[in-house]
Parts: C-alpha cells; structure tokens; sequence
C-alpha cells in the first residue's frame, strides 16, 4: 500500500513540476513502473509453463534495430505502426532461431544439472 502512495506522490509533484507533459505519459510510466515493481518483488513461485518460455532477450535487444532497418529500406513508406507490425515478429522469428541454435546449446552446455531438473519436471 505504501508503495502506491509513493507513486501516487510522485505523481502530484511531477504534474506540478512538469505541467508541460502529458497527463497520459506521467501515469503510464508510473503505472508501468509500478506494474514491474509489483512482478518483481512477487514471492509466488513461477509457474513450469512459465519456465518453459525460452529466454528471447538477448536476441530481440540484438536483432531488434537491424531488422527495423532492414524492413525500412525494404519498405521506405511504411508508417511506425506498419513497420512494428512487420518487424517485431520477424525480429522474435529470428531470435526464437538464434536461442535454438545458439544459446540453448550453450546453456545446456553451462549448466547441464539445472537443465536435466527442468526437463525432468515438464
């Protein structure tokens, strides 16, 4: 709950501080923070569904530019919404195949103990 105020507090000095931005992006970025405090402070455990997803991170943050760069040069007059809704799946297509390829095996290589468990689990 006293988290909550907090936010609610920072908020009433960022609109009086900053009356120039926009109500809707002030609460957003607090809700959105607030929304990432709460998942990670949760003491739940997380779900073996959950822990099934394959970790795409390092390749959406790696691939992410290149292929918006490269739908662009494709696809020169395409509005940001366009070009999100083309480059976004082919950029998770491509990192689902670079964790296939590359990190999976790595990884598996790095910590077979904690692999075999979850594997043994599913």
């Amino acid at each position: 709950m006293w988290v909550a105020v907090g936010f609610i507090a920072l908020a009433a000095v960022q609109y009086i501080f900053l009356p120039w931005t926009a109500f809707i992006e002030i609460s957003a970025d607090l809700g959105l923070g607030y929304v990432v405090f709460l998942a990670m402070t949760r003491t739940d455990p997380v779900p073996t569904a959950l822990k099934r997803i394959p970790d795409l991170s390092l390749g959406l943050y790696v691939f992410n530019w290149p292929v918006a760069q490269i739908t662009l040069l494709v696809l020169p007059t395409l509005s940001p919404l366009g070009l999100f809704a083309l480059s976004f799946p082919l950029t998770v297509i491509i990192s689902l195949a670079c964790w296939a390829i590359l990190v999976r095996p790595i990884n598996l290589l790095a910590f077979p103990a904690q692999h075999r468990a979850l594997l043994a689990r599913s």
